[in-house]
């Protein structure tokens, strides 16, 4: 058996490791400070030492992926969310005595909602050290019912011209391109009016196919043509029909999924989608570079992208102005990730344990609630009524699901799980050669933009609204065998956590595969 080998360059440590801490002094210490410094009243505390604490934890799980320079895009969103929600929120919250909905609360609450943080992330760490280990060694059905799939391109020209076919009808029904255009809220009514606002699962599955088939079409499409631009990678011609189908889906997306019409998280995860499936990752600087990039646009861009969801023609001047960025992380609702696990603390003390009704609910989303009577609403919506806010479609951390449902011993088995999984797709996503089209080398940035929504919750919605995008993509991929050529083209575009070792293990295990 014949050996390849690959050139192999040796990783500059000193200039990551000096990248590195850059990121944690930045993210760690003046950041924050930056932002404490435009409140008006600032007080001390217990919680602003944990909140701290949790600032600084996820800085340097940060930094040290820096320093590695590996392209681990699933742990990267999961830390800035940690950062964001969970941690610089919080102490900006709790240094002003202010939360996103008007409430005061004793310190004991406060301290049992870190504590379920801390367990979290605690459990988190030791499910990618179990993944890490020989224990996930006997996983390894997963991989095989996986990694494998490749997109395809007839079913890919196939369902996307179907998606074309539906979202037009769609747009008929709505009234044609007038409805379309309509500010985010207005169109939001339009969607309930047509699945006649009776069911939640119907009016899910109508947005679903309203913007979801278009988008996978697109990613697949220009995939395929990534990957025939690579020397090495013996795809079907990118021809003239794909080539216009490929214009066409253009416009359909600018239609339907654009920054006026659609929620932040969704056009979020489309522009993270296609970044990262199109650009190379480079070593020394990559994983930094687009961790403060992604900090900075949850920052300062997050929080006045909603100006399009009531009128197409905002002053955005005046919003603008009227607050600094520390008030608006301060007061604006969609920085209440930690003061909704404050309020489900609450809750499980006022009534108790759910006892895993809530994932039950989760899980079968799609029943219509005429069919199940007893059918539990979104875990936000819950604990926003039980506290009486007026306006109740609210969202809830995953933190908080867990604990709703089985308490602290529920946020350790549900991170512990989480943390497994993700670790074990995120390293098989590693060993794929980029710009490859298997499945992995697409589904890994679109979840891992989503991510964010997935964390932040509530976790009915999020899952009602990955199901379909993971239904599209394995109905346009395939298992099948990949050529020996298709694993070799890593030499032209390496993945930069692909080392020589692992290179040369899977080139032998193909070989050995066509002897």
């Amino acid at each position: 058996m014949t050996q390849r080998t690959y050139p192999y360059r040796k990783p500059k440590v000193l200039s990551r490791l000096f990248w590195g801490m850059q990121i944690v002094f930045f993210l760690g210490c003046l950041l924050p400070i930056s932002l404490i410094a435009e409140l008006e009243t600032i007080n001390f505390g217990m919680g602003l030492i944990m909140a701290w604490g949790v600032i600084l934890y996820s800085s340097i799980r940060l930094g040290m992926f820096t320093v590695r320079g590996e392209k681990r895009m699933l742990s990267m969103t999961f830390w800035i969310y940690v950062y964001i929600f969970l941690g610089l929120v919080p102490t900006l919250q709790l240094t002003a005595r202010q939360f996103s909905w008007e409430e005061h609360y004793m310190t004991g609450p406060i301290m049992l909602a870190f504590l379920a943080i801390f367990v979290g992330l605690f459990s988190y760490e030791i499910g990618k050290s179990l993944a890490s280990s020989k224990f996930a060694d006997s996983f390894a059905f997963i991989r095989k019912s996986n990694a494998p799939r490749i997109i395809d391109s007839t079913r890919t020209l196939f369902f996307s011209i179907v998606a074309v076919v539906i979202t037009t009808l769609l747009i008929i029904q709505l009234g044609g391109l007038v409805t379309i255009l309509l500010p985010r809220h207005q169109r939001f009514i339009a969607l309930m009016d047509f699945a006649q606002g009776d069911s939640q699962a119907k009016f899910q599955m109508v947005s679903a196919l309203f913007r979801v088939p278009v988008f996978v079409g697109l990613l697949f499409l220009w995939s395929l043509w990534q990957s025939n631009k690579r020397k090495g990678f013996h795809y079907p011609h990118f021809n003239t029909l794909s080539k216009a189908l490929f214009l066409i889906l253009i416009v359909f997306n600018l239609l339907v999924n654009n920054p006026v019409n659609s929620a932040r998280y969704w056009i979020g995860t489309i522009v993270f989608s296609f970044v990262f499936v199109s650009l190379r990752w480079h070593r020394q600087r990559s994983f930094g570079l687009w961790a403060t990039l992604i900090i900075l646009s949850f920052i300062f861009v997050f929080p006045f992208a909603d100006l399009f969801r009531n009128t197409v023609s905002p002053d955005i001047r005046s919003l603008i102005s009227s607050k600094t960025i520390s008030e608006q992380l301060v007061k604006k609702g969609d920085y209440d990730s930690f003061q909704q696990i404050v309020n489900t603390v609450e809750y499980v003390e006022k009534h108790g344990k759910t006892r895993g009704q809530q994932i039950i609910g989760t899980m079968f989303f799609w029943i219509p609630r005429s069919m199940w009577i007893d059918k539990p609403i979104a875990s936000g919506q819950l604990v926003a009524e039980d506290r009486g806010y007026e306006y109740t479609n609210l969202s809830l951390p995953l933190w908080a699901e867990a604990y709703l449902d089985g308490g602290l011993l529920g946020i350790f088995i549900v991170f512990g799980v989480y943390g497994f999984f993700t670790y074990r797709f995120e390293k098989w996503y590693l060993q794929c050669p980029q710009f490859d089209v298997r499945l992995l080398n697409v589904l890994i940035p679109v979840f891992a933009g989503y991510q964010i929504f997935i964390l932040r919750g509530s976790l009915m919605s999020a899952f009602a609204y990955f199901v379909p995008i993971l239904l599209f993509m394995l109905l346009m991929t395939k298992k099948r065998r990949l050529p020996l050529g298709r694993i070799t083209s890593s030499e032209n575009s390496p993945r930069s956590s692909v080392n020589k070792h692992s290179i040369i293990r899977t080139t032998n295990v193909i070989e050995k595969n066509h002897q």
